[in-house]
């Protein structure tokens, strides 16, 4: 084989590894650019189902927000109780006047 067969033969060597480098390059980078699409698709999905519960939670807290305004405070607990307590304690005083004193009384005039 002469030196310009050899030469040509080699020149087609690196045309060939060239051609099947630069299709490797090219798969390689559409492999690259599809895996990028996925990722990004996930990636847009995540961020749809954390907005969704990110609203959610929104909706829960502001709902939560609304029932505690009717909610009744410890001071206009304590102006409804007050009355009660004294009903209450007026009626063990009557309660405890008649155990002590009217029914002895009674008990005492029957006998």
């Amino acid at each position: 084989m002469s030196d310009e067969a050899a030469i040509i033969r080699l020149e087609e060597k690196v045309v060939a590894l060239t051609n099947s480098f630069s299709n490797y390059c090219n798969e390689s980078e559409k492999l690259q650019v599809e895996r990028a699409k996925r990722l990004q698709e996930q990636l847009q999905k995540t961020e749809n189902t954390l907005n969704s519960r990110l609203e959610a939670m929104n909706e829960f807290r502001a709902q939560i927000n609304q029932e505690r305004l009717t909610y009744v405070t410890n001071e206009k607990l304590d102006l409804r109780l007050k009355p009660l307590e004294r009903m209450f304690w007026g009626l063990s005083a009557v309660i405890a006047l008649i155990t002590v004193v009217i029914l002895p009384l009674i008990m005492w005039l029957r006998g």
